[in-house]
């Protein structure tokens, strides 16, 4: 394992080569991991962006899809498939062709959906 300090216009930055091979790199701007590494507890405090597929171990994984209100959902079209809970709602909502469209909860007493849709549902029923 070689560790670099670099200087100069680069100064702050640090290189760790495995093998010959560039492993990990810091610099002002961030970290950069290249190949797979075992980081035990990674913490991260910030917004992160993956690319590609997150595995994970089937057991105790938490990712919270909390948003305060509807007007704070991204672009569904950008995350068609994604789940996001409304909290000021207190509705799920998954993203499908260009919309977020509402998870339909059962109520305790076995009921679907809202009382509004109840009144709905029985108008039409009375029109057949």
């Amino acid at each position: 394992m070689l560790e670099c300090n670099l200087g100069g216009a680069n100064a702050g930055t640090r290189l760790l080569h495995t093998g010959g091979s560039l492993k990990l790199a810091t610099t002002v701007g961030g970290i950069s991991v290249t190949g797979t590494t075992d980081t035990d507890n990674f913490v991260n405090a910030g917004v992160s962006t993956f690319v590609g597929i997150i595995t994970a171990s089937a057991v105790g994984n938490v990712i919270p899809f909390l948003f305060n209100n509807y007007s704070d959902l991204p672009a569904a079209s950008s995350y068609h498939g994604a789940f996001a809970h409304v909290h000021t709602v207190a509705k799920g909502f998954f993203a499908h062709a260009g919309n977020w469209v509402e998870i339909v909860s059962k109520e305790a007493d076995g009921r679907v959906g809202s009382e509004q849709r109840l009144i709905i549902l029985k108008i039409l029923i009375s029109l057949v």
